[in-house]
């Protein structure tokens, strides 16, 4: 085999796995530099959401999305931050220049990701990032890989009976031909429970 002489470009590139709040401070401080007069490399951003946030962008979506993964993250739409907004905000770009007042150290979801979305459009980052939806196609089957096995647990309290759920294979590990059952919501895709208002339902 002859070697073959392949032309590198000269520019720095810089690959940002990940459009959520760690992805979204490497663009903003990136951003810093170049208002600064300072050279920065040639900036790709991936992510497998089609909008900014990570973890902090709720969506409705639950289970397989329309590319064949699974949807990312647990967020739901009643969350509230544990952590103080003190300890989450920019130096030079705080909550209150946000909002234009003081606000409490704990805060919704919505609250935090308005933030992180509009701190970092602002900067008039989002027209130069490119976004690359990794999806797994029709014919590929999704194996949930970083899950393993795991079994939930619906409690009839007024039977005091458990029944055990295999999240994986989707298979009842207990008869519950005696019980009635027409919607199970685990922990991993209860983004919102509003379908359960005004019914009863056993939680654990």
């Amino acid at each position: 085999l002859k070697p073959t002489n392949v032309k590198m470009s000269k520019e720095k590139r810089v690959c940002v796995i990940g459009a959520g709040p760690s992805g979204m401070s490497v663009l903003y401080h990136f951003n810093k530099l170049k208002e600064q007069g300072k050279e920065i490399p040639d900036i790709v951003c991936f992510d497998k959401q089609s909008d900014w946030g990570g973890l902090w962008k709720y969506s409705w979506e639950t289970g397989i999305n329309q590319f064949g993964e699974p949807v990312h993250g647990s967020m739901y739409r009643g969350l509230w931050s544990n952590g103080p907004k003190e300890a989450l905000e920019y130096p030079d770009y705080t909550f209150e220049d946000h909002f234009k007042k003081a606000i409490p150290s704990f805060q919704p979801r919505e609250v935090l990701y308005d933030y992180l979305k509009v701190e970092t459009t602002n900067v008039k980052m989002s027209k130069e990032k490119r976004v690359c939806v990794i999806g797994a196609g029709p014919s590929r089957k999704v194996s949930h890989d970083d899950v393993g096995f795991q079994t939930e647990y619906v409690v009839d309290t007024a039977k005091n009976v458990n029944y055990g759920y295999d999240l994986d294979s989707s298979q009842q590990l207990h008869d519950w031909q005696h019980h009635r059952h027409e919607d199970i919501l685990t922990y991993r895709v209860r983004s919102h429970a509003s379908k359960f208002t005004g019914k009863q339902a056993p939680i654990h």
